[in-house]
This record gives C-alpha cells, sequence and structure tokens, in this order.
C-alpha cells in the first residue's frame, strides 16, 4: 500500500527543461521525480535541483538532468518489508524524503513518496480512533443504562416512602 509501483521516472538522458514540464503537468505538480537507467535508480530530481540548475544559470533545454539532479538517494531492498513495524518507525525518521525500492539484484520495485507514508499513518490511527470513539460511546451508552436503572430504583424506593408516610399521616391509630 506504501509502494508506489509505477513512479513518475525519466531517464537519465531527459533535459532539465523536459522534466520540468514533465514534474508540471500533475496535478498538483510532483514534488521530484525518480531518475532510471535500465531499471536501475540513478538517482531523484526535484525543484531544488530545478531552482540550483536556473540559478547556475544553465541552458535548461540542453543540459541533461544528471547533471543537475541529486544522486544520493535512500534505497530499500523490497524484502526488508517483513517486518512492517520496523519498516515504519524507519520511514517516520526519513521526514521528506521519498525512498526508493529496489528487488535484490537492485532493480527498480518503486518508490515511497513521503505523502504516502503520513497517509498510511493517519489512516492507521484513523481506525484506532474510531475503534475507540465506538468504545466510549458504548461506555458513555452503559453508564447512561446503569444510571437511568439506579435512578428507577430511588423513585421506586422514594414513591414507597411517600406511600407509607401518606399511610402513617392519614391514619388515627398507630401502625407498627
Amino acid at each position: 500500500e506504501l509502494i508506489n509501483y509505477a513512479p513518475p521516472t525519466v531517464t537519465a538522458e531527459t533535459t532539465v527543461w523536459d522534466t520540468v514540464a514533465f514534474m508540471n503537468q500533475s496535478q498538483p505538480p510532483l514534488q521530484c521525480v525518480l531518475v532510471a537507467d535500465n531499471w536501475q535508480a540513478v538517482g531523484l530530481f526535484s525543484w531544488e535541483n530545478v531552482l540550483q540548475a536556473v540559478e547556475s544559470e544553465i541552458n535548461l533545454k540542453t543540459t541533461k538532468i544528471t547533471e543537475v539532479m541529486t544522486t544520493s538517494a535512500i534505497k530499500l531492498k523490497f524484502s526488508h518489508f517483513q517486518d512492517i513495524k520496523l519498516m515504519l518507525n524507519l520511514l517516520t525518521q526519513l521526514k521528506g524524503l521519498p525512498i526508493v525500492i529496489e528487488d535484490e539484484t537492485e532493480k527498480l520495485v518503486g518508490y515511497i513518496k513521503p505523502e504516502s507514508i503520513t497517509h498510511f499513518l493517519i489512516k492507521d490511527y484513523q481506525f484506532k480512533i474510531e475503534e475507540a470513539e465506538k468504545l466510549e460511546k458504548k461506555n458513555k451508552e452503559n453508564r447512561l443504562e446503569l444510571l437511568g436503572s439506579k435512578q428507577s430504583s430511588k423513585i421506586k424506593n422514594l414513591d414507597t416512602l411517600l406511600y407509607f408516610e401518606q399511610a402513617i399521616g392519614s391514619s388515627s391509630e398507630g401502625i407498627v
């Protein structure tokens, strides 16, 4: 559920100009794209790389993204996802960074966007919150029912007491 098996990908030969156009085609625009060559992740290209390219005043239409992209990417093996708790702990510590998922032969499997991690965790906690709210509602209903039965019993006792008080008050003789 976390892994995007069809990540937005461009080749290492793509120009900065074409990559920016590709990133802008999405709504909302993509934050980064994966650069791959022969099913192997070469790096990531993000808006920070675009800004660096613009600042360096290079020709965006002729410069290849490999000249300005971030080559270091966090890579994890697909087989590591067996222990989901461990993986979620690790993924939450990698704040804001996409993670490239590879198989054992270092071929690209997909990638995980930081938003996907947040969405997954929120969805999991949302389920737990809903369960807690249902339990709280049931407990409240049980407390009200118990309180209602106590109130009912107090009213019966009060009615009985009033009945005896009226009986004694209206009697001219003593009642034992």
